[in-house]
């Protein structure tokens, strides 16, 4: 979710660094395990610092359509499509790999904003 009111700057959901640091390394203890061993309980916390990070979008997406809705007289919203907006960066066959580097940026960073 992405928030701007056209004046001033535009405010994105928070990305928490601190559980999205957690995740990558429980998911490599993951990885690391034999895959006989018992590894339900990283399974579980994988699924819990899901959850927190969903968590933490969710409460700033509630927090600030709370206070839009309370300060202002007209709401537009735009729903975007970004499936089409993270379509292939390598181009066609005639023009391949324009700029190729900066859309794959942007596919990593359009799924992330809701």
């Amino acid at each position: 979710m992405v928030y701007s009111d056209g004046a001033s700057e535009i405010h994105r959901q928070p990305q928490p660094k601190l559980e999205q640091t957690g995740l990558k390394r429980v998911q490599r203890k993951l990885a690391r395990r034999k895959k006989v061993s018992n590894r339900r309980r990283i399974k579980l916390r994988i699924g819990k610092l899901h959850r927190k990070i969903r968590n933490i979008g969710n409460t700033w997406g509630h927090r600030l359509t709370r206070a839009i809705a309370s300060q202002a007289r007209l709401l537009v919203l735009e729903k975007l499509y970004p499936q089409g907006m993270t379509a292939s960066a390598t181009g066609a066959v005639e023009n391949s790999g324009s700029n190729v580097k900066a859309e794959s940026g942007l596919n990593r960073s359009v799924p992330s904003t809701g």
